[in-house]
C-alpha cells in the first residue's frame, strides 16, 4: 500500500467511536510497564542500551554496537498494521545504505498472538520480505530498556544509533529519512537534536494535564468546552500536536454532527495547523474522499485539502497527485483527473521512491480513469 494509506488513527472520544481517518505514521499502543522517572528516561544523546534476545530469525546476531556504523532498532509485532506497512519502507533503507546501516526488526512476546512460532512463519513467508535483521526477545528486556525507558507505548517505533553509539532519533520508521541520512553522512546536528527534545518534553509536560480536562470534559458531556481545551493543546505546537487537530475534526464530523464547524475547522486545520506537514494534511483528505462512510457534504473538506496538500508540495508529489486525481474525479472533472494521475505515475517512476507494489497502485487508478473515459 502507499504510505499515505499505510495507516489509519481510529478515534474514539468519550467511548463513541469515529470512521477512521489515514495518516502518515500511525502507532498502535502497547501495554508497557511503570513509566519511568525523570533522571531514568532514556532519551536522545543517552548511550544505546544493550540488545537482548532469545532468537536471531534473520541475519547475524548483534552483541554490540560497533564504532563508525550506524544501527536502527525498530519495535514491531505481528498484528501490527502500521508495523507491516512500514516493512517495505525499512527493507529499502537497508538496500540502499547497504554495509553502512543495520536494520534490526525487534520483536517480544505478548498476549497478542506474537509468539516466536508466529513471527517465525512471518518472517519465513512473502508477504513479510523482510530485507534486514530480526530478532525475538521473550523477556522483553530490550523493550524494557528502550520503550519503557524512553517513554514510547506506541509501535512502530524507531531508534536511530549513530556512530558513537548514542541514541541519535527516536520517532516512527517512515519519518526518519531526513534523520538517517544526515547520520550516516556524519552530518547530523547532535546537540539541536537534543534541545529539541528537551522542547517536546516540556510542552508534552504542558499538554499532559489540559488532556486530562479534555477526558474529563468529555465524560461530563461538555463537548464544545472539550474543544476548546484541545485548541490550546494545538497552539502549543502545530507539528507536535498537529494529530489532535485531526482528532478535534473527527469529532465535530461525526460525535457533533457539526457540519459548519467542521468545514470551517478543517479549512483552518489545513491552512494554519498542518500546513508544514502535506503528507498528513494528504492522509486526511484521501481518507475523507475513500473511506465508506463519510458523509458526502464532508467531501468538501477532502477536495479542500487535496489541492492544499499539491500546492504545498509544487505538484511534484506522486502521492499527493494521487489523491488529487481522486477529488477531481470525485467533481466529475475526468479529463483534469486523468492528466493528474498520469503525471502521479510518471514522477513516480521518475523519483524512483516509491516501489513497485506502489506504482502499480498508481497505474491501476490511472488504468480505472481511462476506461472510464473509454480511452484505450
Amino acid at each position: 500500500m502507499l504510505l499515505r494509506t499505510a495507516a489509519a488513527v481510529l478515534i474514539a472520544f468519550a467511548g463513541v467511536a469515529a470512521p477512521a481517518f489515514s495518516q502518515e505514521g500511525e502507532t498502535i499502543r502497547q501495554t508497557v510497564g511503570a513509566e519511568p522517572t525523570v533522571q531514568e528516561r532514556l532519551t536522545i544523546g543517552d548511550k544505546a542500551p544493550a540488545l537482548s534476545a532469545q532468537e536471531w530469525l534473520k541475519g547475524d546476531e548483534v552483541t554490540e554496537f560497533r564504532s563508525g556504523h550506524v544501527y536502527i532498532v525498530e519495535f514491531w509485532a505481528t498484528w501490527c498494521g502500521p508495523c507491516i506497512a512500514a516493512i517495505p519502507h525499512l527493507t529499502d533503507l537497508q538496500e540502499e545504505y547497504g554495509d553502512k546501516l543495520t536494520i534490526i526488526g525487534m520483536t517480544s512476546g505478548d498476549t497478542r498472538g506474537n509468539t516466536l512460532e508466529n513471527v517465525q512463519a512471518f518472517v519465513q513467508q512473502p508477504p513479510s520480505e523482510m530485507g534486514y535483521t530480526v530478532a525475538f526477545d521473550q523477556e522483553r528486556e530490550t523493550w524494557n530498556r528502550y520503550m519503557t525507558a524512553s517513554g514510547q507505548g506506541g509501535i512502530p517505533t524507531s531508534f536511530i544509533v549513530n556512530q558513537q553509539g548514542q541514541i541519535a532519533w527516536i520517532g516512527h520508521p517512515l519519518s526518519m529519512d531526513d534523520a538517517l541520512e544526515q547520520i550516516v553522512a556524519g552530518e547530523y546536528d547532535m546537540d539541536a537534536a537534543i534541545e529539541r527534545q528537551r522542547r517536546e518534553t516540556d510542552l508534552q509536560a504542558q499538554a499532559d494535564p489540559l488532556l486530562m480536562q479534555v477526558q474529563q470534559m468529555l465524560q461530563e458531556g461538555d463537548a464544545e468546552g472539550a474543544m476548546e481545551v484541545i485548541d490550546r493543546i494545538v497552539a502549543l505546537d502545530h507539528e507536535l500536536f498537529g494529530q489532535l487537530g485531526v482528532q478535534k475534526l473527527q469529532f465535530l464530523m461525526f460525535q457533533m454532527n457539526d457540519e459548519a464547524g467542521a468545514l470551517m475547522y478543517g479549512k483552518k486545520l489545513f491552512d494554519e495547523i498542518l500546513v508544514d506537514n502535506p503528507e498528513m494534511i494528504n492522509g486526511v483528505s484521501w481518507s475523507i474522499l475513500t473511506t465508506d462512510g463519510i458523509p458526502p457534504q464532508y467531501h468538501t473538506i477532502g477536495f479542500y485539502g487535496a489541492r492544499k496538500a499539491n500546492e504545498l508540495t509544487g505538484g511534484e508529489d506522486p502521492m499527493i497527485l494521487d489523491t488529487l486525481a481522486r477529488a477531481q474525479y470525485m467533481q466529475d472533472d475526468l479529463d483534469e483527473a486523468l492528466k493528474t494521475q498520469r503525471k502521479a505515475v510518471e514522477l513516480a517512476k521518475e523519483q524512483g521512491k516509491l516501489n513497485g507494489s506502489e506504482i502499480a497502485e498508481l497505474e491501476e487508478r490511472l488504468a480505472e480513469y481511462e476506461e472510464m473515459a473509454g480511452d484505450e
